[in-house]
């Protein structure tokens, strides 16, 4: 993998939503690609180890949020009365 397709975060918190939700403060966060490769305690992604480097400081890397509970159970009524207006069901 070259350089460029590298991404380097400095000193960010992150929400580590593993089994047990944590926060982590000043943490590095190394992109590789598409993927995170490592999240290592700030200082310890060697200088140089990306081609792009943000600095994190005071900002939060978490993932996205998907509200799945409220649409997912949708899908099971498409095409059901489609035809029929609003009013009348």
């Amino acid at each position: 993998m070259t350089d460029n397709q590298r991404l380097h975060i400095r000193d960010v918190t992150v929400v580590d939503p593993g089994a047990t939700t944590s926060v982590l403060h000043h943490r590095d966060i190394l992109i590789e690609g598409q993927r995170i490769h490592r999240i290592a305690a700030a200082g310890q992604t060697p200088p140089g180890a990306a081609g792009r480097v943000i600095d994190g400081a005071g900002m939060l890397a978490m993932p996205g949020l998907i509200n799945a509970h409220a649409h997912s159970p949708m899908v099971l009524f498409r095409g059901v009365a489609e035809d029929v207006p609003v009013e009348e069901i």
